[in-house]
């Protein structure tokens, strides 16, 4: 079954989707947040951050220490998250680039239509932005990651496909 956006019927069911993404993005952020504390100071599981370790500044080693500690407290709430949204969402995961970039991958159980998908994200880019600069942004200064910090969110088609990516930057 593909899911359009383009009829009312659809809509609605786009708009439970957009919704449910919104609550997760939230729930991560905002429980990543309260195990963030239990966290620090250990060695995070599961870390995918690519880097440059040659040419890193000692800055960006601390940022990238502290931001695998924050990706694992975030990596620590996916079963909550995939269990509120299990009609929604086969797969999130999260993912890190060093040394300040976070990564959250939205993989939807049923096709959506690319074009309208995307159409319907970039609609809610100053949303996105809002919850980056009141959540998430916070939860990262809170991790002990310095200077910009990026938010980049992939939402894939159940074939891998790619629907809507977009990476936002702290003021910071």
């Amino acid at each position: 079954m593909r899911i359009s956006l383009t009829n009312s019927a659809t809509t609605s069911l786009a708009r439970a989707f957009i919704v449910a993404t919104a609550a997760s993005v939230l729930s991560l952020s905002l429980v990543g947040c309260s195990v963030l504390n239990s966290l620090q100071g250990s060695s995070p599981d599961g870390s995918t951050s690519s880097s440059d370790e040659t040419t890193m500044t000692p800055e960006d080693e601390a940022n990238t220490k502290a931001l695998e500690v924050y990706a694992a407290a975030e990596r620590a709430q996916l079963p909550s998250i995939l269990e509120q949204t299990k009609d929604i969402y086969s797969d999130v995961t999260v993912e890190t680039k060093a040394p300040s970039t976070i990564i959250f991958i939205y993989v939807y159980i049923s096709p959506v239509d690319p074009a309208a998908g995307a159409d319907y994200f970039n609609g809610k880019l100053t949303d996105f932005q809002d919850i980056c600069d009141n959540q998430v942004f916070p939860a990262m200064d809170q991790a002990g990651i310095k200077g910009t910090k990026h938010v980049h969110y992939i939402y894939k088609n159940p074939d891998g496909s790619t629907i809507w990516e977009n990476d936002f930057a702290s003021n910071s």
